[in-house]
């Protein structure tokens, strides 16, 4: 219910709270069984028609990054599609809050091989955002910098028993 309150504190404050439960295997399968991930992708969907959604997509995406972590990248990312078209999405908007935001959830994204699979399945797409992050690592503030050189660090890095 709260998922639902047009209070965006509230919604903000939720989305802190169960993502600090999603670190736990019991916390991650109470959500899956009452249904917050699903509202959660639902709420990722209908933030284009929400002007505060600024507010609290950060958290959303955030949020199933973490889970990426923790879970299958594969899993979570066929089953909530919109996750990863909202990160692509962000990434190549130009709100530097989102675009950071994006920036750091794909390099979660890509610190593991079988989220690499996930982000090559989605093609040329992820090519631009890829030049696009190159881009931001030479001309953006030194934040963004930063953040772009640590997230094509961890796209790019493959153990030394996966290299071929």
């Amino acid at each position: 219910t709260l998922f639902r309150s047009d209070d965006v504190l509230v919604r903000v404050t939720c989305i802190e709270m169960i993502t600090i439960l999603a670190h736990s295997l019991h916390g991650r399968r109470y959500l899956a069984l009452e249904g917050v991930l699903d509202k959660i992708s639902n709420m990722i969907i209908s933030a284009e028609s929400d002007p505060f959604s600024g507010l609290y997509l950060p958290g959303l995406v955030k949020f199933f990054g973490n889970l990426t972590i923790v879970d299958s990248p594969q899993q979570i990312c066929e089953q909530f599609p919109a996750f990863v078209d909202k990160v692509l999405e962000m990434a190549e908007g130009h709100d530097l809050t989102m675009i950071g935001v994006a920036v750091d959830t794909l390099g979660i994204l890509g610190s593991n091989i079988e989220g690499k699979q996930v982000l090559q399945k989605t093609g040329a797409r992820f090519q631009k955002v890829f030049k696009k992050l190159g881009n931001h690592a030479q001309s953006a503030s030194t934040e963004l910098r930063v953040r772009c050189l640590d997230a094509i660090s961890s796209l790019l890095y493959l153990p030394p028993d996966r290299k071929s």
